[in-house]
C-alpha cells in the first residue's frame, strides 16, 4: 500500500512515543504516507507539529479520563461493589445484590464440580479440562475450555465470597504494544466484600496448597 487513510490524528495513536513509532514504520520501512480526513493536516514540518500538539492534548484528556474512571471504581470497591472488570464464570453483575455479583445457578454447579475434581478426587488440570470438554460444558467465552481458564477459576477468591480491587496494575510496553502486570503493595489493596459464596472458604484453601506444591515440584524438575 501507498496510503494511510485516517480520520483524526487521534485516531492513530494518543501517545506520542507510539505514534511516532507507527509513523516511522509506516512512512520510512513500508515507503507509504498519510493522509487525514479530518483537520487538514499535509505532510510538511507545519502540518507534522499542528499533529503532534493535537496528540498532546489527546493524551492529557485520555489520562484526565482514565483518573476519573479510576476514582470512580475506588469508591464502589469501597462500598463493597463488584468492579472488577468481566463477572467471573458462574457470576453475573447486578447491582442489586450484595457484592454486586449474582449467582449463575447452572455455571455455579460447573465451578463445584471443578473444586471437587481437583481437591477431592484429586484430578490434574489437564484431566479436569478433558473431563469438562468431553462433558460439553460450555466455558465463559465459548469454545473449549482450556488449562489457563480452569487455574483461574482455582485461584479466584471470589468464589469463596470476597475479591481485591486495585491489585494489579497495567504497564504498556509502548514500543512492544504489549501489557504487563504488576502487583501493587497489599496495602493498597481494596477488599470487596459481601459477596455471595459459590464454595466456602475451606474448600478455597485446598487448592492454593496442592497448587503451590506442583508449582515448586516443577521448579525442582523442570524436566
Amino acid at each position: 500500500f501507498e496510503v494511510v487513510v485516517i480520520r483524526h490524528p487521534d485516531r492513530l495513536a494518543r501517545d506520542p512515543i507510539v505514534k511516532a513509532q507507527a509513523i516511522y514504520d509506516f512512512t520510512q520501512l513500508r515507503e507509504a504516507r498519510f493522509e487525514y480526513v479530518e483537520g487538514g493536516f499535509d505532510d510538511t514540518p507545519e502540518g507534522n507539529l499542528a499533529s503532534d500538539i493535537l496528540t498532546l492534548f489527546a493524551k492529557q484528556e485520555n489520562t484526565r479520563r482514565a483518573a476519573r474512571s479510576k476514582a470512580g471504581k475506588i469508591e464502589k470497591a469501597r462500598r463493597d461493589l463488584f468492579v472488577c472488570g468481566r463477572a467471573p464464570y458462574g457470576y453475573k453483575i447486578n447491582k442489586k445484590v450484595p457484592g454486586g455479583l449474582e449467582i449463575v445457578q447452572e455455571e455455579s454447579k460447573v465451578v463445584r464440580y471443578i473444586f471437587d475434581l481437583y481437591t477431592e478426587k484429586l484430578y490434574s488440570i489437564r484431566a479436569i479440562v478433558d473431563v469438562l470438554n468431553k462433558e460439553k460444558h460450555i466455558p465463559q467465552r465459548g469454545g473449549k475450555w482450556a488449562k489457563s481458564s480452569v487455574s483461574h477459576i482455582l485461584r479466584n477468591s471470589t468464589y469463596a465470597g470476597f475479591a481485591f480491587y486495585n491489585k494489579n496494575k497495567v504497564v504498556r510496553d509502548k514500543i512492544k504494544n504489549k501489557r504487563i502486570f504488576r502487583t501493587r503493595p497489599q496495602d493498597e489493596w481494596i477488599r470487596i466484600q459481601g459477596i455471595q459464596p459459590i464454595i466456602d472458604a475451606q474448600q478455597f484453601q485446598k487448592p492454593k496448597k496442592r497448587l503451590a506444591y506442583n508449582k515448586d515440584l516443577i521448579r525442582r524438575q523442570p524436566k
